[in-house]
């Protein structure tokens, strides 16, 4: 194991380290929201990347679920008990050849009683798209935004804003974070 080697190891769950995550960690470790008692999470990205497909394939649970089960556990506190799963391939077929999907829905149940909602889909168009919410006994958080910008543009065809195009524009400073915690660990 990592503790008999004597090395230093890190899990890269870099939603920790985002700015948002982080303060409602705290606001909830605070008691702001009372008992957490659910947690929804969403992960979208806006395409399939196929480049990926072939041997050593990262199926949608593997890329997505690790990060929105480490939240729910780090938010609620609580291990999970159970699981439940569902996927399709209903965008992209070809996806069914590697026993995979490009939408899903997972449920848990925590130790703690909480429960759990999460969606992934690899089909958001609009830009990649990462939110979560915590529902407890007294209030509730609603955690990231689609916005890049805190920018509303208002004409007569509409409100519109800009989104975040991929996963490293929404979480630059979450990893920055997360390597310089590393490397100070070091």
């Amino acid at each position: 194991s990592v503790k008999e080697a004597g090395v230093l190891f890190q899990v890269g769950f870099m939603r920790r380290y985002d700015p948002a995550y982080k303060k409602a960690k705290r606001l909830i470790d605070e008691g702001v929201v009372g008992k957490p008692v659910m947690f929804r999470s969403s992960s979208r990205d806006p395409f399939w990347p196929e480049k990926q497909d072939g041997p050593g394939y990262n199926s949608t649970y593997l890329d997505f679920a690790p990060h929105d089960i480490d939240l729910a556990r780090w938010l609620l506190r609580s291990e999970v008990k159970r699981v439940f799963a569902y996927g399709a391939a209903l965008v992209y077929p070809k996806l069914e050849e590697f026993g995979d999907c490009d939408n899903a829905v997972v449920t848990l149940i925590m130790e703690n009683g909480a429960m759990c909602a999460i969606d992934y889909s690899r089909n958001a168009r609009y830009g990649y798209h990462v939110m979560s919410e915590v529902l407890g006994d007294k209030g509730a958080l609603d955690i990231g935004t689609i916005q890049q910008t805190q920018l509303l543009v208002r004409t007569p065809d509409g409100v519109s804003h800009d989104v975040h195009p991929w996963y490293m524009d929404r979480f630059r400073e979450a990893f920055e974070a997360e390597i310089e915690d590393f490397v100070t660990a070091l």
